[in-house]
């Protein structure tokens, strides 16, 4: 339950199979999108443009998809053997290639096997493409492997896709012949009815719903990279959707609670004009705040107006491994009393922070020294609380010029 939950936060009720193709020499993408109502999946869009850019503007923003690629940069080769190592099959089919520089798909049947080889440069580039146009691809196929998955849901024994003729024997695939004719057939898929053009993107949909892909492949590591970074984005999305909503909740319950107070306090106000008890009380706090007025105020006086100076002059050359925690100017010698004056340090500017390299730090210990506005600069603690960051204080005597 709690993985169906976790899918469907992630994934929605919408999967999409997307080929990237090329018909007559031209860039083709063929898109299929299923949607998924209680157990049923339904055919909700089919598209076909001339470019990533076009079918980003008509699918939903944001949509993860299995991708095809099925164009003259993917190879595909027919073994015929009873080896069923899909390593041994892709050097079998392709001797002299280095297989580092390659993604490889492996169709392992009885007796006859296919493999689909693409250079992983070119593969990476065509993801990033789509990920430009915030369209997410979590999956891949080679050529027109995909078809295997669906060759126990079609009763048909040859099948045309964008470039090739596919024939199916035993619910095997036998023979994929390239064609550069594409015949307009439509074809039923367990109740989805779909034409040549879209027949792969609806198994790569298929695919990702029912999550049963049946070849072989050495791009596993790369599927999960993208399938956490797509996880993190939607995270991302929804969270924030999530804050804005809490935030925005949170804000009127602030209302609420201050139009409820607000109205209690207008009670109480009209209360103390007949109650002279309250009046007393009043004037008793509103000679407290008196009192804390002169004390602030008092404070505030003795601090000497180039403090922003001084403050400005510490952290305009901050060093980026150092990190302040307090810039106390003229700091309180003692607690502020009641009816006591306050007493601070006069002439001196307290400073304290973090620092992950220790001769940054005398470097801008020592360009401080060179100010013309201050006395002195004693450090008077520096100690290390790990291996790459220490604690430091120091105090700054400003001159008295």
């Amino acid at each position: 339950m709690l993985h169906k939950t976790t899918s469907h936060l992630l994934f929605g009720n919408q999967y999409c199979g997307i080929e990237h193709t090329s018909i007559g020499g031209k860039e083709t993408i063929n898109a299929t999108i299923l949607k998924k109502t209680k157990k049923e999946l339904n055919i909700d869009n089919i598209y076909q443009f001339n470019s990533i850019e076009h079918l980003s503007e008509s699918i939903p923003k944001n949509t993860h998809a299995f991708l095809i690629l099925n164009n003259e940069n993917v190879l595909t080769k027919k073994v015929e053997n009873g080896q069923k190592e899909a390593v041994k099959l892709v050097h079998q089919a392709f001797p002299n290639i280095n297989i580092n520089d390659f993604m490889y798909e492996v169709l392992v049947q009885n007796d006859v096997h296919f493999v689909s080889i693409c250079r992983r440069s070119y593969i990476k580039e065509v993801i990033k493409s789509y990920e430009s146009k915030r369209i997410y691809i979590l999956n891949l196929s080679l050529g027109n492997l995909i078809i295997a998955n669906i060759t126990d849901f079609i009763d048909e024994k040859i099948i045309s896709t964008a470039n090739a003729e596919i024939e199916i024997s035993n619910n095997e695939i036998s023979r994929i012949e390239s064609s550069q004719t594409m015949d307009d057939t439509n074809y039923g898929l367990n109740g989805l009815e779909v034409n040549s053009k879209s027949i792969l993107t609806l198994s790569a949909a298929l695919v990702s719903a029912l999550d049963n892909h049946k070849s072989i492949t050495n791009f596993e590591p790369e599927k999960r990279q993208l399938t956490t970074a797509y996880g993190h984005t939607v995270f991302f999305r929804k969270f924030l959707a999530f804050a804005l909503i809490f935030v925005f909740t949170a804000l009127i319950m602030n209302f609420l609670a201050f139009n409820h107070y607000f109205n209690k306090s207008n009670t109480l106000e009209q209360s103390a004009q007949v109650n002279q008890n309250i009046k007393t009380q009043v004037a008793e706090l509103n000679e407290k705040v008196s009192k804390s007025q002169k004390m602030v105020g008092d404070l505030l006086n003795n601090n000497n107006s180039k403090s922003s100076y001084f403050i400005n002059e510490i952290v305009k050359n901050l060093p980026t491994s150092v990190q302040l925690k307090e810039l106390n100017y003229q700091p309180l010698l003692k607690r502020i009393k009641a009816e006591e004056a306050i007493k601070n340090e006069v002439e001196v500017i307290l400073v304290s922070g973090e620092s992950t390299d220790s001769n940054i730090f005398s470097d801008w210990i020592a360009l401080l020294e060179k100010k013309k506005w201050l006395s002195k600069v004693e450090v008077t603690d520096y100690a290390d609380i790990s291996t790459k960051r220490a604690d430091f204080k120091f105090k700054i005597l400003l001159s008295h010029d």
